[in-house]
This record gives C-alpha cells, sequence and structure tokens, in this order.
C-alpha cells in the first residue's frame, strides 16, 4: 500500500461517513417479518434484479482482476452517491446535500490515487 493508495482508502471511507452519518438517525429494520409471495407480474422484475446484481458481481471482479484493489475499491464507494440519485429520480426521495459532499470527497480521494499510480507507472 502506497500513501497514496492509503490517502484513496481514507478519503473513500470519510465520504461514506459523510453520506450515511452512522449515529445521527435511527436506524430502522428494512425486513418486515411476514412473507409475501410476490404476484407472477413481479417475477420477471425480480429476473432482472438478480441478473443485475451478477452483472455488478462479475463487474467489480474483473475490475480487480484488471487493476489493483486498492485502485478499484474507493471506486466502489461512488455506489453511495449514485444510489442517492436512483432514489431521487425512482422513487421520490429527498436529496440530502451532504451526499454530494461526501462524494466528492471520495472523488476526491479516487483522483488522487489515479495520477498517483500514473505518475508511478511513468517512472517505471
Amino acid at each position: 500500500m502506497t500513501p497514496s493508495r492509503w490517502l484513496a482508502v481514507g478519503l473513500g471511507i470519510v465520504g461514506m461517513l459523510i453520506i450515511l452519518r452512522p449515529g445521527l438517525s435511527v436506524i430502522r429494520p428494512a425486513a418486515i417479518t411476514r412473507w409475501v409471495t410476490p404476484s407472477p407480474a413481479l417475477w420477471p422484475w425480480a429476473l432482472v434484479i438478480g441478473i443485475a446484481g451478477l452483472t455488478s458481481n462479475y463487474c467489480l471482479t474483473r475490475a480487480m482482476a484488471l487493476a489493483d484493489a486498492a485502485v478499484v475499491g474507493p471506486m466502489d464507494f461512488l455506489r453511495l452517491p449514485l444510489i442517492a440519485v436512483v432514489g431521487l429520480v425512482f422513487y421520490g426521495e429527498p436529496f440530502d446535500w451532504l451526499v454530494l459532499g461526501g462524494a466528492a470527497v471520495m472523488f476526491c480521494g479516487i483522483l488522487a490515487s489515479i495520477l498517483a499510480e500514473r505518475a508511478r507507472s511513468l517512472r517505471h
């Protein structure tokens, strides 16, 4: 781990903490205790979600095979602000401006890491 990689990971975690603000809100369980079988009309959507989940894991695995995990890992933190945008667009969830602040911190870490990796590869 180089100092730039530590910086990227650290800024990724700080950005995530800015977005999530642990301890500042009540955590409510997302799951209901009673199972309801989805209607047949929802099964195609369940299939789409399953395929999307498998595809995202495959893409992350390929990215880590092609680049160092210390570079790919901080980029993975960007899922948080992207999910906030999806919540805003598709579900009308209110957008918290701290999401942008956290995303900016994450982006700075990613950019610093990529620039340092590029400079290191040019020296070798």
